[in-house]
């Protein structure tokens, strides 16, 4: 072990050497960007590469014996050991070979290589800080640009379809941590088992909710659209009791409902060059998390307050909850955070509140005349600046 320490380490410092010998001070901007930013991570990339595949092929196999209890109940010697076979992994760092110890159950006919189950390995190769990064770019942007992104900046590449898979699997995880964690909380309503706050609570906690009409699969025909009239309440009966799916025949849009709970960073007094003390534009948004449903409200609004209470925002001062004008929103409000103890500061945002002084003035004036927008800019203003109230009549 030691022998091979000093040699991969004297492979990576003579690397450097030749890689630091082509450092010139006059040499253009390019070329050291190349050698700084390319060619010295890539060489501790490799680096980082033959050590693990050198790791995981010798000290750290996963070699277990000459035997193990097959999960099975195997009565013929169980899995045997059938040697050390080599298995391709995708590291962030570029792809590796190592070969780990292989155990063969022949009554069952099913394999097992311990090191795979313990590094998170399965059918598609790729380690668990792999897949989470994947899941991380397609869940921002179209798998096709994402890709790219992958192929160009890290050391491996990955297909739409491979993507898709991983993508599948980690989402179908999270989901089943979150379901657990729903039942864990709140399946005796009389016993609710709340977490611990993981961070320090604020002053101001923020909770901003809406919802979002997405496509959901592929386009559908009249009948199978038909089909999902249970699943979908909005499907409605025509007079002839046949199903209205002209709509939905083309394609299937659900709500998807959406919420962020965080905390909110007050705004810093700083001195200026002069001595005077200016306050900075805006509040800022500091811990942050998010939940989303594809579904009836309830279990947003109970994904919400387990999250208010790991960050610890039940022991806030105030918490301000920020939406559009959407029922479902203000009544699960009132019936899930009304009972936390905290002061509510229910806020509708300011594009809705605009859609309304929209309204108002072409009450007020004509629709598209001057009028009508200057005293819209006028109440934005005033709104803005919190000059301008109204309450909902009675």
């Amino acid at each position: 072990m030691w022998n091979v320490l000093v040699s991969l380490l004297r492979s990576l410092f003579l690397g450097l050497l030749r890689v630091v010998g082509e450092l010139q001070p006059e040499a253009p901007g390019s070329v050291l960007d190349r050698i700084l930013f390319r060619e010295v991570p890539g060489l501790l990339h490799k680096f980082i590469r033959e050590f693990a595949h050198w790791w995981w092929s010798n000290p750290d196999r996963g070699h277990l014996g000459r035997s193990l209890n097959c999960p099975c109940g195997s009565k013929t010697g169980g899995l045997q050991y059938k040697g050390d076979v080599a298995r391709r992994v995708v590291t962030l760092f570029g792809t590796i070979s190592p070969k780990r110890a292989y155990y063969y159950c022949s009554e069952c006919r099913k394999g097992l290589a311990p090191l795979d189950e313990r590094l998170g390995l399965d059918d598609d190769s790729f380690l668990p800080t792999v897949r989470e990064v994947i899941t991380w770019l397609t869940s921002m942007d179209p798998y096709g640009k994402c890709l790219d992104f992958v192929a160009k900046l890290l050391e491996f590449s990955v297909s739409p379809r491979t993507a898709w898979l991983i993508t599948q699997r980690v989402s179908a995880e999270a989901k089943d941590r979150c379901e657990k964690d729903l039942a864990q909380a709140f399946s005796d309503p009389a016993k609710s088992q709340l977490p611990e706050p993981e961070v320090a609570s604020p002053d101001i906690g923020i909770v901003s909710l809406d919802g979002v009409m997405g496509r959901i699969g592929k386009a559908v025909g009249a009948t199978a659209a038909a089909e999902l009239e249970v699943q979908q309440p909005e499907l409605t009966s025509g007079p002839e009791g046949a199903p209205e799916v002209e709509a939905e025949a083309k394609a299937q849009f659900r709500e998807v409902k959406l919420g962020l709970v965080g905390h909110v960073v007050p705004a810093k007094t700083c001195q200026t060059r002069k001595g005077k003390n200016r306050r900075e534009d805006r509040p800022k948004l500091g811990q942050r998390k998010y939940a989303v449903h594809l579904g009836p409200p309830q279990a947003l609004f109970q994904m919400l307050v387990l999250l208010i209470y790991r960050l610890g925002l039940h022991r806030a001062k105030t918490l301000l909850v920020i939406a559009d004008g959407a029922h479902w929103i203000w009544n699960g409000v009132k019936e899930h955070f009304a009972s936390l103890g905290v002061e509510l500061a229910e806020i509708l945002d300011d594009w809705h509140a605009l859609q309304h002084l929209w309204s108002l003035s072409r009450v007020l004036y004509s629709r598209g005349t001057k009028e009508a927008k200057a005293w819209v800019s006028r109440r934005k203003l005033q709104l803005l600046n919190g000059n301008l109230w109204w309450t909902k009549p009675c």
